[in-house]
């Protein structure tokens, strides 16, 4: 339902911030512009994050200091300087327990015979927690290789974060500078290999070597990997060369 104009009342448009809504939120509800609403946030000088309860509130619910910036329509140094004064703490990164019982939450509110889609609790999980990647996966059960496909858009698999030099190092020191699938170390090209296309984290990169990192992508490294998941990389898939 179109909620049109409403955000030029002060006390319902305060209400929706301190109710964790981004402006995008109340622009498709009032079905005006994002930059309206920010306009108006401002206009109406709303700044719940000069209320130390409320404050602490959302850092206590693992709230990123940059989404609530988003919400309020100040810069992040700013959410800072007032979590410095109230002598607050964020906690870090939401762990998967609270992203569940954050999604029960949201989905008691709908019939139980409507099935909301995981794409959409992937979203949500992404937009109000900048959760990683990991713990979205543990929150709403889904496949890794999915959660990485609906935040991304990609439709192919095949891209993946850039490995820096510092953690391509790490690598090939843990695997002892061989492929971790045909053991050879001599006069071969060693490559860091993605398990799951996506993030470049120490549990989602191997060692291959040029053969074995070109046969895990079925012959062409643009294409998707052959097997899935984790488990099927260190067990089955390395085990049948």
């Amino acid at each position: 339902m179109v909620d049109a104009r409403r955000y030029r009342d002060k006390e319902w448009l305060e209400g929706e911030v301190r109710a964790g809504k981004s402006p995008e939120q109340i622009a498709i509800r009032c079905g005006v512009t994002t930059q309206t609403i920010e306009r108006w946030i401002k206009k109406h000088s709303i700044t719940p994050y000069t209320d130390e309860e409320w404050l602490a509130e959302q850092l206590s619910n693992y709230i990123p200091v940059s989404v609530i910036a988003e919400w309020c329509c100040v810069t992040e140094q700013t959410i800072t300087n007032w979590i410095r004064r109230y002598d607050l703490e964020h906690p870090g990164v939401a762990p998967p327990e609270v992203l569940r019982s954050y999604l029960e939450q949201r989905l008691a509110v709908f019939d139980e015979e409507y099935k909301i889609p995981k794409s959409w609790q992937i979203e949500e999980l992404r937009r109000r927690y900048h959760a990683p990647v990991s713990h979205i996966v543990e929150a709403v059960d889904a496949n890794r290789r999915y959660v990485y496909q609906v935040l991304t858009g990609h439709t192919e698999w095949g891209r993946s974060e850039p490995v820096s030099a510092a953690i391509r190092e790490q690598i090939l020191s843990r695997d002892n500078y061989r492929c971790v699938r045909c053991s050879s170390f001599e006069n071969v090209d060693l490559q860091v290999h993605h398990i799951i296309p996506g993030e470049s984290t120490e549990t989602n990169l191997a060692t291959l070597c040029f053969d074995c990192h070109l046969e895990a992508h079925g012959g062409n490294y643009a294409g998707s990997t052959i097997y899935d998941p984790h488990e099927e990389f260190w067990g089955e898939w390395i085990e049948t060369k």
